[in-house]
């Protein structure tokens, strides 16, 4: 009787009556208005669901932000910024203007300072940009350590080398943080897209299941988030087909046309759903006693193993509701109380 709840979420995902968790993290990809942060979220229960750990580092490093530079992804580190500064001599004063190092000379030096790695969590990132909208402005300034500063002044080109840096940063469009966040968005999409095209339930896996393999799971890591671009991986792309799930109405299970000993045929079990219970107005004891009774005339007239009743019982209880919207609603509660 418990897995009856089973099978009426199983059919109501297969008749997309309601929406898995798949295409819930899809969907929210899509609206500019969810917060990434949200998002990541429920990747993390696709992770626990999927059992796969890189998923869960990724989303968790996303979240709390990475240990250091080495480990920060390709779509966090931003090249060729620009420097700001303010330089005196003891005589005269330039202040926040645009300079470049000496790349002759210090080659490393200008590579290092001319890139930022942003290890910090989303969150912070939507901060920063949340700020700079406050402060209308659409630059964002990322400070150089005073230490940094002070040793600037020799290094930098049409500047007389008795100029000293008194303070410095790291200029750089606002809308970039923005396209890292998208990014952010765009790569999760791209992941549940083949994930789905695997298994389309797979976001609704029990816990301990494994509903892709693993080396599957590598390779569609590999290719939508994996974050250094010297690591993507070749594949074959009919790898990741979609796989049609088979409409459950052409199962061994469905057998609405069959006739069975003692006459319960398709017409009567028809009536039988109809007229023995509303499942709009009676709640779930009425409803269980009912499916229960069902069960029963199923496996003692119909000729149905216990197995076979309780997946006829789900489907037909779907096929009955499937035009009622208040029906779909109490159906999906008794889906998920019956099987919790």
């Amino acid at each position: 009787m418990f897995f009856v709840g089973d099978y009426i979420r199983k059919v109501l995902l297969s008749e997309q009556l309601i929406m898995s968790l798949l295409r819930q993290i899809q969907d929210n990809s899509c609206n500019p208005d969810f917060q990434v942060a949200d998002l990541l979220r429920q990747c993390k229960i696709l992770a626990a669901r999927l059992d796969y750990k890189p998923l869960k580092i990724w989303v968790e490093n996303e979240l709390n932000g990475y240990p250091d530079n080495e480990s920060v992804p390709e779509y966090r580190i931003i090249k060729r910024v620009l420097l700001q500064g303010s330089f005196e001599n003891g005589f005269r004063v330039y202040r926040n203007i645009p300079f470049r190092l000496n790349t002759k000379d210090k080659k490393k030096t200008n590579t290092i300072l001319n890139t930022i790695y942003f290890i910090q969590g989303v969150s912070n990132l939507k901060s920063l940009v949340e700020t700079n909208k406050s402060a209308n402005t659409d630059k964002l300034s990322i400070p150089l350590s005073l230490d940094i500063a002070s040793n600037l002044g020799m290094f930098v080109e049409n500047l007389s080398p008795d100029y000293i840096c008194i303070s410095a940063a790291q200029v750089i469009n606002v809308s970039s943080v923005v396209n890292m966040l998208d990014t952010i968005k765009t790569k999760i999409l791209d992941f549940t897209l083949e994930i789905e095209a695997e298994n389309s339930s797979a976001g609704d896996a029990k816990i301990g299941e494994k509903p892709v393999p693993e080396e599957t799971l590598d390779k569609i890591f590999s290719i939508t988030l994996n974050y250094h671009t010297g690591d993507n991986i070749s594949y074959n792309g009919d790898r990741f087909t979609a796989t049609n799930q088979k409409n459950m109405s052409d199962s061994k299970y469905d057998q609405r046309g069959a006739s069975f000993p003692g006459g319960f045929a398709e017409t009567n079990y028809g009536k039988m759903v109809e007229t023995q219970y509303n499942i709009e107005t009676q709640d779930l004891s009425q409803a269980a006693a009912e499916i229960q009774k069902i069960l029963t005339q199923l496996q003692n007239h119909g000729g149905y193993s216990p197995e076979e009743a309780q997946k006829k019982i789900a489907n037909d209880l779907v096929v009955e509701a499937s035009s009622n919207p208040t029906a779909i609603k109490k159906l999906k509660d008794w889906g998920h109380t019956l099987s919790d």
